[in-house]
């Protein structure tokens, strides 16, 4: 099995277990709120490689979101601990396909990295304040503005109508606090799923499950995986919670199945879902 095949596994196996419970590796983890970020540049992770990193979290419960290789940390003077297990990400790289002379080919490359956790002799840099919901909701507020999305609140559901490229959404009283987080903040993180789906709007990304929506289950599954992703990269972002919605429950079946039959399918909704939160 390659280091791709390797990861796309972990993380099945991860929201195969959460299944029942609705708590995906995409939920609160021991570092909450935080985008996995590398050590030594202090770049933010991406794509499927968050998913990775926040499933490595949740499994061994790491509190810090500074990951780096085995040689990142030695060039800051930080030793991974003997015995100690890292977590394989992939990058992807062009390369010469020897099957089509000129031309070239994407092809995953596998590297390891160790969680700040993991080390000696590492001294963190003074923690970024961590933004108050206020700021989180005023953030939130900011992208909803830019969006150009006209925001509609009425009924008891949530939902992206792209006839009208219009977010439809139940007053804000409706919302509840859960144990993660506020009434308000459950507010946000919905209004956040929304918006990724419209992202998938022609003059934006163009995304085909957009139009494809009502064809069939899995093209469904695959642009509600989409959204459930690209709304957790953007309140990691912001600093919001990101709680299990019950009212999402019956996708996690179709997301185990879209998963299973389709290989590619979880990188190709993290590469999306990362492109809509971009």
């Amino acid at each position: 099995m390659s280091v791709y095949q390797t990861v796309l596994a972990s993380i099945v196996a991860d929201i195969e277990r959460g299944a029942d419970t609705y708590q995906m590796p995409w939920h609160a983890t021991a570092a909450p709120f935080a985008l996995p970020t590398n050590a030594t540049t202090g770049d933010a992770y991406r794509g499927l490689n968050i998913l990775a990193l926040w499933t490595a979290t949740q499994k061994r419960h790491y509190g810090t979101s500074s990951w780096a290789t085995y040689r990142q940390w030695d060039s800051i003077g930080a030793q991974v601990r003997k015995g100690e297990r890292g977590t394989p990400c992939v990058k992807w790289k062009e390369l010469p396909d020897p099957a089509r002379a000129g031309e070239l080919r994407r092809v995953p490359l596998g590297f390891t990295v160790f969680n700040a956790d993991q080390v000696d002799g590492f001294a963190p840099p003074d923690a970024k304040r961590t933004p108050n919901s206020v700021e989180a909701h005023g953030a939130a507020d900011t992208i909803i503005a830019a969006s150009g999305v006209e925001i509609v609140h009425a009924g008891q559901i949530a939902f992206y109508r792209p006839s009208t490229d219009t977010v439809v959404l139940p007053e804000p009283w409706r919302f509840r606090a859960t144990d993660a987080g506020s009434a308000t903040t459950a507010y946000y993180a919905t209004v956040l799923h929304e918006l990724t789906h419209a992202t998938g709007a022609k003059h934006r990304l163009d995304r085909d499950s957009i139009v494809r929506y009502g064809a069939d289950l899995s093209v469904r599954a695959a642009e509600e995986l989409v959204a459930e992703l690209g709304a957790a990269f953007c309140c990691a972002r912001l600093g919001l919670t990101n709680a299990p919605r019950t009212d999402h429950a019956p996708y996690v079946a179709s997301w185990l199945a879209h998963l299973k039959s389709q290989p590619n399918a979880l990188s190709t909704a993290a590469s999306r879902a990362q492109a809509a939160a971009d």
